[in-house]
């Protein structure tokens, strides 16, 4: 099994408490680049699963520009799972329909919860 771990990406991040606009801006489309080339990088990998442990996003307020972002790199890999985690920086609201839930994001809650990956890659 190949599996990335992540953690603490914070997109979305205001990041203005020491960075001018612009610098705010170029370091905001940083790490939403950086979110793509991982994702990138599992699937040139065969990697089975992406696991995001907690502060995908940086704040309550998530814009819809990176929640889309976020949701078309999973459903543009259907055959990599995805595993999240919120942390103290998340909130329900970056998935809160739960229709526009990918079937290959699997979330966790307050509540136990076990997810079971099954063959979804044959060795070569």
């Amino acid at each position: 099994m190949r599996l990335i771990h992540c953690a603490d990406l914070h997109l979305d991040s205001r990041m203005n408490t020491y960075l001018p606009k612009e610098k705010t801006r170029e370091r905001k489309a940083e790490l939403l680049h950086t979110f793509h080339r991982m994702i990138e990088y599992a699937q040139e990998n065969r990697v089975d699963a992406v696991l995001i442990a907690g502060d995908l996003y940086d704040r309550k307020s998530v814009s819809a520009a990176a929640k889309n972002a976020v949701r078309d790199a999973v459903l543009n890999h259907p055959e990599i799972m995805f595993y999240y985690l919120k942390g103290n920086h998340d909130t329900d609201s970056a998935f809160a329909d739960p229709s526009e839930i990918p079937d290959n994001l699997k979330m966790f809650g307050n509540s136990w919860t076990t997810y079971v990956l099954e063959g979804r890659r044959q060795k070569e």
